[in-house]
């Protein structure tokens, strides 16, 4: 009887990760890349081992802003 639980509790997060990519591949017609964020040199705005997710850009797509 466990081992029915567990295949499907492992089913269903698979089924949630797949929903999860195909929506973001819908939304953004690329797929999104996973990154962590390695070094405290992003703070105050992101910390160290947060994940982010990253679409490729175009080559005259990248914008720089300046505060």
């Amino acid at each position: 009887m466990g081992m029915k639980v567990w295949i499907k509790a492992l089913l269903i997060l698979a089924i949630i990760i797949a929903a999860i990519n195909v929506s973001a591949y819908a939304a953004t017609g690329t797929w999104l890349n996973r990154f962590a964020i390695q070094s405290m040199s992003m703070e105050p705005n992101m910390q160290a081992g947060d994940i982010i997710l990253v679409q490729s850009s175009q080559r005259t797509g990248i914008i720089t802003y300046e505060e």
